[in-house]
């Protein structure tokens, strides 16, 4: 008689999923991802986002078969651009300080700047494929963004917006403890001095899987359980 539960069932092909062990056999989960965005305007007709970098790291937990729920926190570097308004309001500004045509002031922001992003939400995942071993899911979120880069006049800008993420994504189980994840994500930021503006991400990580109760069949107390 077997004193525990079945091992998982181990595959090596990518299309029959590595693992057949339940998500909920480990329903806690803790991941750290990283990879590419791109945003839209920041400042209407002033200061326009494009390409960047973004990492961050996510905790959740699987509530039943198709729902669960994490908290996500990440930071991102976007790379900003002017538009042409912009950068005539900067060369009019630098004209009426005084400088000279070839003043190497006059070039400070050839070399690029960025945005800082920070942001923390806390979403809602579908699994419509239920308890499936390769894992497709949907997310909603709610949270705050705080965006900071300073623009063609050298104006500071520090906002602090509200988000609404919204994403669809795959998980694929590697081992009993670990899974890999790819997620395209949209997420919706909106305030009060800035544009409402969207950030477009694309990411993959490693989810680490654990917690849960087991039960263990021994003659003298089988109703015993262990985490």
């Amino acid at each position: 008689m077997d004193l525990f539960q079945h091992p998982p069932i181990l595959d090596h092909d990518w299309f029959e999923p590595v693992l057949r062990e339940s998500w909920l056999y480990r329903p806690y989960s803790a991941s750290a991802m990283a990879g590419m965005m791109a945003g839209t305007e920041l400042l209407d007709n002033w200061v326009e986002q494009r390409q960047g970098y973004v990492a961050g790291y996510r905790l959740g937990k699987d509530v039943d078969d198709f729902w669960g729920f994490e908290t996500r926190i990440g930071g991102a570097f976007v790379r900003l651009d002017d538009t042409p308004l912009a950068q005539a309001a900067q060369q009019a500004a630098d004209d009426a300080a005084g400088l000279s045509p070839d003043d190497p002031y006059r070039r400070r922001f050839d070399a690029g700047r960025e945005a800082d992003l920070f942001q923390w939400d806390v979403d809602l995942l579908y699994y419509p494929c239920g308890d499936a071993p390769l894992r497709p899911y949907g997310m909603f979120g709610l949270g705050l963004m705080h965006v900071s880069f300073i623009d063609r006049l050298s104006q500071p800008f520090s906002e602090i917006m509200y988000t609404m993420p919204l994403a669809i994504g795959l998980k694929r189980r590697c081992t009993e403890y670990a899974a890999i994840r790819l997620e395209i994500a949209d997420t919706l930021a909106f305030g009060d001095r800035l544009d409402t503006f969207h950030e477009f991400s694309l990411t993959a990580g490693i989810e680490l899987r654990f917690g849960g109760t087991r039960k263990a069949y021994w003659p003298w107390n089988p109703g015993r359980h262990y985490w």
